[in-house]
């Protein structure tokens, strides 16, 4: 029974296959020994083999190299604009960050100047504690003060404790250095409030909302150290007039820590400032 064996092969490898088959009969018929009639018919083949089919591969590779080529140029290409597309989304990411950076530095330098004026007018409002304080004791409460001795010797050494307490005072806070330094504390916490304003009004745009009632209570301040005159009623003595001053100051301070602790806390929040 014979046996009928299918190939299959793709079409493109036909005519390879057939030339093959002719070199290797062409082969045969060599190594029997050829005339050249019987070479003739192998001479298409052996033409088409060693000249014919190294074109045909030649034109092959170099068209898929110009392929590649252009595969690669388009590459590039693509890359090109990638890179571009990242280098404008990377401008616009640096624009938006400085812009960002800059509202942020203007809040920073904004809840400065609050703070700095606040730390300002607390240390001029305990300065004018401790001198008004001072005063009234040295002058006031003692000084004025009439004792009947019965004793002279006890009169005259009270005398000197209130000259030596007196004296002490002047050189604390009469000498021309302490008067210099008291004007220019009080020169330039009101100075800071007059800055203020240019904070709140110019800046009020980037700041929170919140600060308004910052702006409000650090008003009421100013309001009552340096608009507002204090004067001595006709029939009131200098001892409760001085009680007055005092109390007046303190509770100017507890105003402004509080300011204190409200605005940090602000500036914490609107900063976006992390503690531990």
């Amino acid at each position: 029974m014979a046996v009928i064996v299918h190939v299959t092969m793709p079409l493109n490898s036909l005519p390879t296959v057939i030339r093959s088959l002719e070199l290797r009969a062409f082969a045969n018929k060599l190594n029997q020994g050829v005339n050249l009639k019987e070479f003739l018919p192998y001479l298409p083949t052996l033409i088409t083999t060693l000249i014919v089919v190294p074109i045909g591969i030649y034109l092959q590779t170099r068209l898929k190299n110009i392929a590649n080529s252009n595969d690669f140029l388009k590459a590039i290409e693509q890359l090109k604009k990638n890179t571009e597309a990242v280098e404008s989304i990377k401008r616009q990411f640096d624009e938006k960050y400085w812009v960002k950076q800059q509202v942020w530095d203007t809040k920073r330098l904004a809840y400065e100047e609050i703070l700095s004026c606040l730390y300002l007018t607390k240390e001029y409002i305990e300065d004018q504690i401790a001198y008004l304080t001072d005063y009234k004791d040295s002058f006031i409460c003692i000084g004025s003060s009439i004792y009947d001795f019965e004793n002279k010797g006890d009169k005259e050494s009270y005398e000197e404790y209130v000259e030596s307490e007196q004296q002490a005072f002047r050189e604390k806070y009469e000498t021309q250095e302490a008067t210099v330094s008291r004007r220019e504390l009080s020169t330039k916490t009101k100075k800071s409030f007059k800055k203020l304003e240019s904070v709140f009004s110019i800046n009020s745009i980037y700041l929170a909302p919140e600060l308004r009632d910052i702006e409000t209570l650090l008003g009421k301040l100013k309001n009552k150290l340096y608009d507002k005159q204090i004067i001595q009623d006709d029939h009131e003595a200098t001892y409760d007039f001085l009680d007055r001053l005092i109390e007046l100051h303190v509770s100017s301070s507890e105003s402004v820590n509080d300011i204190i602790t409200l605005a940090k806390k602000l500036a914490m929040d609107d900063l976006k400032l992390i503690t531990k």
